[in-house]
């Protein structure tokens, strides 16, 4: 009865100390959201990038003078090269953000799991033989080699 209890507790103080599971949920889906809005802006950025490409190209074709045309072609050049590295810094950064989203997602729900465990215990659902049974398959790492 004393060890129950004290299980009980621990089980308790662990369900106490989780109870944020929620506020990170709520920060994930608030991170998820951000990221969307910075994909959405990287897309923006390729598009227009294929449209001062498709403008360089244009512009090419056009080009009779080429003294003139040059300072041009330098000038959409060098819009390209800005357009392609804040495009890769994002691409980085939403890198980075997916990962930290899905570390999260994974930690809430391994805490859930470990929630619904805590209150199937307090509740009483699980009986003492099933975890004196898991606890003996636990311990027990010796092989079933030559046993009958």
């Amino acid at each position: 009865m004393v060890k129950q209890t004290d299980q009980l507790k621990a089980l308790v103080i662990d369900l106490e100390s989780m109870q944020n599971v929620d506020e990170e949920n709520f920060a994930a889906q608030t991170d998820l959201r951000l990221k969307n809005g910075e994909l959405k802006a990287v897309e923006d950025e390729i598009n227009s990038c294929k449209r001062i490409y498709q403008q360089k190209e244009k512009y090419l074709a056009k080009v009779s003078d080429h003294s003139k045309d040059k300072e041009q072609i330098r000038q959409i050049d060098a819009d390209k090269r800005v357009a392609q590295k804040s495009l890769i810094g994002h691409k980085d950064q939403a890198r980075q953000a997916d990962a930290g989203i899905r570390h999260r997602a994974l930690l809430i729900t391994l805490l859930e799991e470990r929630i619904e465990i805590i209150g199937e215990a307090i509740r009483g659902d699980a009986s003492p033989s099933a975890s004196e049974e898991s606890s003996n398959k636990e311990t027990d790492h010796s092989p079933e080699i030559g046993r009958a």
